[in-house]
């Protein structure tokens, strides 16, 4: 198993790729921003969540590219949650 600092740094490499490309949603039906506040909110590494562990940070870094493809991909979304007044789409 690669080491959790080779797989985060191909993820960096892959996100940062994933940034410069336009996304499209077909679920939601507009382009979505892929931004550096993503990228904190799956690394853990913003001020509002505790640290990852070693093993979630991993799983979340080796499915980044399937995050992709289902944004990409999904027609219909699966659930809509709200917290603080923002909206949280499941695909």
């Amino acid at each position: 198993m690669p080491s959790l600092k080779k797989v985060r740094q191909e993820a960096w490499e892959f996100y940062q790729e994933w940034r410069k490309e336009k996304t499209y949603s077909p679920a939601l039906k507009s382009e979505i921003r892929v931004s550096l506040k993503g990228w904190a909110h799956l690394s853990g590494s913003d001020k509002v969540r505790r640290k990852r562990t070693h093993q979630d940070a991993y799983r979340r870094y080796k499915l980044l590219p399937y995050a992709k493809e289902i944004i990409e991909t999904s027609t219909t979304i699966q659930n809509i949650t709200e917290k603080r007044k923002r909206k949280f789409y499941a695909l």
